[in-house]
């Protein structure tokens, strides 16, 4: 469930030794920036560019921060079902949030005030039942592009869909040739092995962004 909080994780590891040792439990810094632009659309509407916040892609979680408001949300990976860069243009990383876990920030979009995009809460007369679908898209207009969406690959890599998994088991039982496109162990595209010949993980423009690829068996 996605969790929202008042301050930064006080137990944030930014640099780990070598030869150290850290806990299962322990959260691990793998990118951070400060003073992000940002987008948000729903199913239904489309919100102005946000005020700055704070992004960091986490071991454990994915934190979206505003520090002027001290306001945020840890953002659970199995929430994320799509990530993908522009790297041309005006670059920016994608993000696409779905599923019942992301209703407690859908409900709280519902008070944003709309004049401002911020992620504090403000009063709002807008219908509670506005969105029909648990369904969000995330612009960030991080300066490292490469770095955030690696993170982001990585971090992901490290928790897997528990649905997709129990789907796969059960494809693979009943023979299943599209169980072929949901293994568990696949590779997901990195700057490092994606085959520019063979696919384009990026989009084609920030007007219209159409996805082509996201992961390679």
């Amino acid at each position: 469930m996605i969790t929202k909080i008042d301050s930064l994780p006080k137990d944030l590891i930014r640099k780990v030794e070598n030869g150290e040792k850290l806990l299962p439990n322990q959260e691990i810094v793998y990118f951070e920036e400060k003073t992000v632009p940002y987008k948000i659309r729903s199913d239904e509407e489309s919100f102005p560019l946000g005020k700055l916040i704070t992004l960091l892609v986490t071991s454990q979680s994915f934190i979206l921060f505003d520090e002027e408001q001290n306001s945020g949300w840890k953002i659970p990976y199995e929430t994320i079902t799509l990530h993908a860069k522009q790297s041309k243009d005006k670059p920016y990383v994608y993000v696409q949030l779905e599923g019942e876990a992301i209703r407690p920030l859908l409900d709280h979009i519902l008070k944003f005030e709309r004049s401002s995009g911020t992620l504090h809460e403000a009063p709002s007369t807008e219908d509670e039942n506005e969105f029909t679908d648990d369904f969000l898209e995330l612009t960030l207009y991080v300066t490292d592009v490469d770095s955030c969406y690696q993170a982001l690959c990585t971090c992901q890599s490290l928790h897997p869909d528990t649905f997709s998994s129990d789907n796969d088991v059960e494809n693979a039982s009943m023979g299943n040739p599209m169980s072929l496109f949901f293994d568990p162990n696949h590779q997901w595209v990195t700057a490092e092995n994606v085959d520019t010949s063979a696919c384009d993980n990026r989009f084609d423009s920030p007007e219209s962004p159409v996805l082509k690829w996201h992961r390679t068996e």
